[in-house]
């Protein structure tokens, strides 16, 4: 474990060496051509996640956090599709009338397909982006193991900031919305988002 540790350390600052020293070349508000760069990018992400569902009168809190990959291609200087997969685990914390009843930890993947629409045309751009996917949950209660998978969609606002012609960064805000079975309200997940990437 300390060893993956030092590895995942040594990645992350390798990777923000590189940008910081390419970033020399380009400020935040040069205008620029995504297309003529280059158009496909490849990145990783980190999220923090929040949301509430109720059943009857009993809540399920839940706050996590969760990570994955993800791959995009502009077709031209202001959108580009999107795909991402990912995963991460929540606690899940179940409050009725009388105060907390319990908490369980349970654990998510989600595949997401979406777009990112960049409003100027320079490295430093404010983004909109809607995505709909598939999120599956899995947890044991008592022993027994749960499952369900549901069909989410929604949307995040953020900054992108193409670093230089290799590298791109992007911090969002996510709003994500699902139905699960025999829930009276819809889930909305929130949370920030940060992906470091590298275009090619």
């Amino acid at each position: 474990m300390k060893k993956q540790i030092l590895n995942s350390t040594f990645a992350i600052v390798t990777f923000i060496s590189f940008a910081a020293i390419d970033a020399l070349a380009a400020g935040p508000f040069e205008k620029m051509s995504r297309m003529k760069e280059k158009p496909g990018e490849f990145y990783g992400y980190v999220r923090t996640i929040t949301g509430d569902s109720e059943i009857g009168t009993v809540t399920f809190s839940q706050e996590g956090v969760g990570g994955g990959i993800g791959a995009a291609f502009h077709f031209n200087d202001y959108l580009s599709v999107n795909t991402e997969l990912g995963g991460g685990s929540m606690d899940t914390t179940v409050i009725d009338t009388t105060g907390t009843i319990g908490s369980v930890d349970l654990s998510f993947f989600e595949w997401k397909v979406g777009m990112d629409y960049n409003i100027l045309k320079t490295r430093l751009t404010p983004f909109l982006s809607p995505a709909i996917g598939l999120q599956s949950q899995s947890a044991d209660v008592a022993g027994v193991s749960i499952q369900e998978s549901v069909l989410t969609y929604g949307i995040g606002a953020g900054l992108r900031w193409d670093i230089s012609e290799r590298f791109l960064a992007k911090a969002s805000y996510r709003m994500d919305w699902a139905s699960f079975e025999d829930t009276t309200t819809s889930t909305r997940f929130d949370g920030f988002v940060i992906a470091l990437g590298y275009k090619f």
